[in-house]
Formats: C-alpha cells, sequence, structure tokens
C-alpha cells in the first residue's frame, strides 16, 4: 500500500492526498512500473509544496 502526502509552507505535518493506493506485485521475478495523477483543487498558486509517497 502507498499514500501520497503534502506538505506545504507554513505546515509541520504532511497532509494526506487521496485514499491509500494498493498496487499487488504478482511476480518477485520482474519488475513492475507505475503511475498516477493527483489533482490537487486546494493547493494556492502561490504556495510551495513538496509531495512524498510513503
Amino acid at each position: 500500500n502507498f499514500q501520497v502526502f503534502k506538505l506545504c509552507k507554513g505546515q509541520i505535518t504532511p497532509v494526506p492526498v487521496g485514499p491509500s493506493w494498493t498496487f499487488d506485485l504478482v511476480a518477485l521475478l520482474s519488475s513492475q512500473t507505475f503511475s498516477f495523477f493527483v489533482c490537487d483543487c486546494d493547493s494556492c498558486f502561490d504556495d510551495c509544496c513538496t509531495y512524498t509517497v510513503v
């Protein structure tokens, strides 16, 4: 499972963006890549946010 968090100007604790997602790896002998898009409607244009995946 993984979740996206954002940390914006002046915040101390990262805030979750959306739900927790699950990525199932079928075989450990191969590599898998995936991509996703996060729409953050609450961000202001003058704020700088850092996004992390945990």
